[in-house]
């Protein structure tokens, strides 16, 4: 009777233990994390501009976060197609603010998330072609300037997932959405009803 009496307490004490170190293990999903992400870094590198996305991500318990996506993008590009010499100057400035919720009460794993952005945009394109209209001579230099400025929308629906350890994160998620260009590109702006994106992001918590 005693032995049984000793058995009962080492596996309530062992499972105190180990509901102590799970909660302890969970708690480290409450911590922020800035996250990165490297697509828009390597796109970026690609067309010889910055190009910065992040996602931070604030936990308000194990169930939801809130969702800041700050996104930087300025440079210039050239190009030489089919006789035109083309530059672009491009900027874009703004933030994405949303809801991340859990499946689970864990702080990671799948999640259904919304998030409303809004950007500013200034875009600059100079395209300049020397043409001969087909006789040789004389040559005529054709230059063309357009320059579009205003404000992007976007409304996104997203499904993801989060893994979290303790010195590094990550999470990937797809999604639609509805984006609002109001450029001057039109003289009204316009709902595209089908915005699809996909985000990987890798981060450290803090």
């Amino acid at each position: 009777m005693k032995n049984s009496g000793n058995a009962i307490l080492l596996v309530f004490f062992l499972t105190l233990f180990a509901n102590a170190e799970q909660e302890k293990d969970y708690q480290k999903n409450l911590r922020m994390v800035a996250y990165l992400h490297p697509a828009s870094l390597f796109l970026g590198a690609a067309y010889n501009m910055f190009m910065l996305t992040s996602t931070i991500e604030s936990p308000l318990s194990l169930s939801n976060s809130v969702i800041i996506q700050p996104t930087i993008w300025l440079g210039s590009s050239n190009g030489y197609i089919a006789e035109v010499v083309e530059y672009e100057n491009l900027a874009r400035l703004g933030m994405g603010i949303g809801i991340r919720q859990y499946a689970t009460d864990k702080g990671s794993g799948f999640y259904l998330q919304a998030i409303g952005s809004l950007y500013y945009t200034y875009a600059e394109s100079i395209s300049h072609k020397e043409d001969n209209e087909g006789h040789g001579y004389p040559l005529k230099e054709i230059t063309t300037w357009k320059k579009v400025r205003g404000v992007l929308g976007e409304l996104m629906f997203y499904i993801g997932s989060a893994h979290k350890w303790q010195n590094t994160s990550f999470f990937y998620e797809g999604g639609l959405g509805f984006g609002y260009d109001g450029t001057d590109t039109f003289q009204i702006g316009y709902i595209n009803m089908l915005v699809a994106n996909f985000n990987l992001g890798i981060g450290l918590p803090f």
